[in-house]
């Protein structure tokens, strides 16, 4: 459930830690350029509404927990486990995200730290050993899933242009495209709904090389952790035959 919020600013627990995002997040200068003034505060707009995005998922250490479903055209259903970490760390911020069988048995876990250029270090099997070289265009537990759709490596991109305002799901949103990087494989641009209360974004379309839609990436829920913090907490990515449903059953801030 997306939250009615009755017009209160409560997006400022985001933007707690933006500061500390712009100060040593690693990732590099906006490489979008400005030529007036009008293209000045469009650019700022976007990278503000970025910003947010950032701040909502990286902003503090927390820990989630909770299963993904991948539902194919065939009705066929798989279901794993997951734990996720999300981190500021010390030089860069950083995600940790291991997935398990329905049993808990650890099946792999991607390390992505997000420098310029992002470090994806995959670690695979019981014991979760150091595994080949990877990216996020890597299959994800031998599934059609990719890494990028759980990992979301496009909030990190840089170069940016912001298209307007939209009401997503009855929320006003900032609506920011943003352009892939050169060594980006699989999405050419995503489009971006960040909420503009709650700075946490509801939407991404994506779009292959091609230039055509590859997938919608849609926040279903959302909730408050420790009644501080907002996070999404069901994740849904629909393709043309296929829906993954990735659901966060529980969610601590680190002390």
């Amino acid at each position: 459930m997306i939250p009615n919020m009755n017009g209160r600013r409560v997006w400022t627990r985001c933007f707690s830690s933006v500061l500390w995002l712009l100060g040593t997040g690693g990732y590099g200068p906006i490489a979008a350029v400005a030529t007036n003034s009008a293209e000045m505060e469009a650019l700022q707009r976007a990278e503000t509404a970025l910003q947010a995005a950032r701040s909502c998922m990286w902003g503090r250490a927390i820990d989630m927990g909770g299963d993904v479903r991948i539902r194919s055209g065939s009705d066929t259903e798989r279901r794993l486990r997951f734990d996720l970490q999300l981190e500021p760390g010390p030089v860069c911020p950083r995600t940790v995200f291991t997935l398990r069988s329905a049993v808990g048995t650890a099946l792999e876990r991607m390390t992505v730290e997000w420098c310029r250029p992002p470090r994806w270090l995959h670690f695979e099997g019981p014991d979760l050993l150091r595994g080949e070289p990877a990216s996020g265009d890597t299959s994800v537990a031998g599934t059609t899933l990719v890494w990028s759709e759980l990992t979301l490596p496009f909030l990190w991109w840089t170069n940016l242009h912001f298209v307007g305002s939209q009401v997503v799901k009855g929320r006003m949103c900032d609506v920011i495209d943003l352009v892939a990087p050169p060594d980006e494989r699989r999405w050419s641009r995503v489009r971006l709904y960040v909420d503009r209360e709650l700075g946490v974004f509801l939407r991404a379309d994506t779009f292959d090389r091609r230039g055509e839609r590859d997938a919608v990436i849609e926040a279903k829920a959302l909730r408050r952790v420790e009644k501080k913090y907002w996070i999404v907490s069901r994740l849904d990515i629909n393709r043309r035959d296929e829906r993954i449903i990735v659901r966060v059953r529980e969610a601590r801030v680190q002390q």
